[in-house]
């Protein structure tokens, strides 16, 4: 902020206490009150003076002479009365009433051992997960385990759970030469 600014903001705000206080000519008056209506900025400024104005009279910090105008010229309005009467009652409850103690947040403290194992866990978890997808994938994607393809003649349910037949033939004719059983085995499919 530029000095002038400053400047001009100090000058604007001494303006606006001597307009509250009656410390304004007839034609200063009628000027502020024009830009005070049209200018919003300047209408906010008013009301933190004005604000201010009546801290600093109930608190006692104005001098003798501003006390006087204060009471008046502010004062004369009945708004303006119940307006220090309304901060007055307020200024008198906040000073009997007791404030808690501030809360302080509580903030989380990881020490580094914790931190350590916290993100060799992760790194733990990461590097299994990886090795079960891996697995996964390569059991998917991989071909039977099978080396030629299936004849049209061959069954689809595995040689260990199909069992061959086998018949056991006897001959009917006794004491003939070769005479005895034959076993006659049937291969599955």
């Amino acid at each position: 902020m530029r000095l002038a600014e400053l400047w001009s903001g100090v000058a604007r705000r001494t303006t606006l206490r001597r307009y509250l206080l009656g410390g304004l000519s007839a034609g200063e008056r009628a000027r502020l009150e024009e830009r005070y209506f049209k200018n919003d900025d300047l209408f906010e400024e008013m009301e933190i003076v004005e604000d201010e104005l009546i801290d600093a009279y109930l608190r006692g910090h104005l001098s003798t002479s501003e006390s006087r105008l204060f009471e008046e010229n502010y004062l004369s309005s009945e708004r303006r009365s119940h307006k220090v009467g309304l901060t007055r009652e307020l200024q008198e409850y906040s000073a009997k009433v007791e404030l808690p103690a501030p809360i302080t947040p509580i903030t989380p403290r990881f020490r580094f051992g914790q931190l350590a194992f916290l993100a060799g866990l992760l790194l733990f978890a990461g590097i299994v997960g990886w090795g079960l997808i891996t697995v996964h994938h390569r059991r998917r994607s991989s071909p039977p385990a099978r080396s030629r393809p299936l004849a049209s003649s061959e069954s689809h349910v595995p040689q260990a759970q199909a069992p061959a037949i086998s018949l056991l033939l006897q001959s009917s004719q006794r004491g003939t030469p070769g005479s005895g059983s034959n076993l006659l085995t049937i291969p599955p499919g």
